[in-house]
This record gives structure tokens, C-alpha cells and sequence, in this order.
């Protein structure tokens, strides 16, 4: 074990992520490295050997998730993390500090550095015990972006009474308000999903024209949880630029979608 001096924690974890073989992790509740060469351009290194790269937090910030997702880091978020840890496959290094450059600058932090196979097989357990099974983040979304989507949730449950809208952090989901399709909705897309396994092409040809013809919107068709022996097909409208009243009005237009009898019914 190796206690190291605030002035050089920095430069020890990106030792860690420059030595890497195999696997670089870093576990820091709050993340400032969208502008941190250093750490950044050993961080491209290493995505570009083919490491594999984790990096686990409470909270992260659009600027960073885009440039980590931009590496093909894989981000987990882990709710009440406090724990800082920094490991490839051989080494790890607990410490006070969180990867955040200011810190790294003018904080006065502690880190050791453990490569004894003992210690680092403890401490690799706690990480696999405690940290290691949350679940990925998929998609980021702002506090701001967060707040629009309950906003608009309250106001399609209020407009559709009648259905049931399931609100989650990042999505709006409906099995019953469209009658052919689930509903996905968020701040991006209403994805319109056909639950129906292994269609016609003539269904799928129908359902696209119909939604062509009777829109004012563009739509993309494509496959979704697709395999060998089951094929499914959903729908996409882009509404990055509609307020709530534009979204339920193409909601509105999609309720009175008639199909043929034996389309959806049939299945």
C-alpha cells in the first residue's frame, strides 16, 4: 500500500488508465473531465486498444456524458454513491478525491494505492458486491429535460383521462391510449410499437401508409427486439420541437386511426 500526495492523485489514475490491459474502472460520484486532457486523451488510448471502460457515478452532467458516451465508455448511475475508486487489472486506488479536474487542482486530498493481490482481491469484492450490478444508463436526461417530461406527463394524463399513461425518468408509456399500437413518448420521438409477432408484409405496408397518408409528420419504420424466429416492427415521430399541445394533437390524429379488421385483431 502507497499513500499518495494530493498534487499527484491525478496523475496516478491516469497512470492506471495508460497500464491498463485489459479493464480501467472508475467509480467517483460526481465527474468534471469533459475538458481534462490528460485524463481524456489516456482515456481515448485506451477505447482505441479495445480496453474495456467503465465508469460508475451519482450524478453526471451533459457535457460529460456526451464526450464518455462519444469514447463507448459504458456509464453506470449508482443512486447514494460515495465511494471513490480507480482500477485497471492489477491495481486500484482509493482516494477522497472524485474525478473532477478542479479538485485535482486545488483540493487537498488523499489517496492509497494498493497492488498486493490480497488487498486487491478485497477491495475488488466490496466493488463487486456493492457497485458492480447497477444497472447501465441508456440515455442521459437533463434536470431540466426531467422536469419537461413530468410536465407533459401530467398534462396527457389530464387531455387522455380515460387511459392509463405510465410516467418514468426517461419515457412515457401506454399499452391502451392508441388502439393498434404501445406508446412510447419522449422528448425526442412517440415511438409507436406493433405488438404483434411475425406480421404480414402486407400489415406492415398498411400500417406505414396509413400513418404516411394521414400525418402531417414524417415517420420511420423499423425492426425492434428482433431474432431469428420473431420479427416486430415499430413506428417513430420526431417531436424534439413540439410543446405539449402539438403532441397531443398528433396523438389525437393517431386515435382515429381505422385499420382493416383482420390487421391488428386477427393476431
Amino acid at each position: 500500500m502507497n499513500i499518495i500526495n494530493p498534487n499527484e492523485i491525478g496523475s496516478k489514475i491516469s497512470t492506471l488508465i495508460l497500464e491498463s490491459r485489459e479493464k480501467f474502472i472508475a467509480v467517483s460520484p460526481y465527474l468534471d473531465l469533459s475538458e481534462w486532457k490528460k485524463i481524456l486523451i489516456n482515456l481515448q488510448d485506451a477505447a482505441n486498444r479495445g480496453i474495456d471502460i467503465e465508469i460508475y457515478f451519482r450524478e453526471i452532467r451533459e457535457k460529460d456524458y456526451q464526450v464518455l458516451r462519444n469514447l463507448n465508455i459504458k456509464l453506470f448511475e449508482v443512486k447514494g454513491l460515495h465511494t471513490k475508486l480507480y482500477l485497471n487489472e492489477s491495481s486500484i486506488i482509493v482516494s477522497s478525491m472524485n474525478l473532477y479536474e478542479f479538485s485535482d487542482l486545488h483540493s487537498i486530498d488523499i489517496a492509497l494505492q494498493f497492488d498486493n493481490v490480497k488487498d486487491y482481491n478485497k477491495l475488488f469484492h466490496y466493488f463487486s458486491k456493492y457497485i458492480v450490478s447497477k444497472r447501465p444508463l441508456d440515455k442521459f436526461i437533463s434536470k431540466a429535460s426531467e422536469k419537461r417530461l413530468i410536465e407533459t406527463h401530467r398534462f396527457l394524463s389530464e387531455r387522455f383521462s380515460e387511459y392509463r399513461i405510465t410516467s418514468t425518468k426517461t419515457y412515457l408509456f401506454s399499452k391502451n391510449l392508441l388502439p393498434i399500437f404501445h406508446t412510447f413518448i419522449d422528448l425526442d420521438f412517440i415511438g409507436l410499437k406493433y405488438p404483434v409477432k411475425n406480421p404480414t408484409d402486407q400489415d406492415v405496408d398498411e400500417i406505414t401508409d396509413l400513418l404516411d397518408k394521414n400525418l402531417d409528420v414524417e415517420v420511420i419504420r423499423s425492426f425492434y427486439n428482433t431474432s431469428e424466429e420473431t420479427i416486430y416492427y415499430k413506428w417513430e415521430i420526431k417531436i424534439d420541437e413540439f410543446n405539449d399541445i402539438e403532441i397531443a394533437n398528433v396523438l389525437s390524429d393517431l386515435s382515429d386511426l381505422k385499420l382493416r379488421p383482420t390487421t391488428y385483431n386477427a393476431h
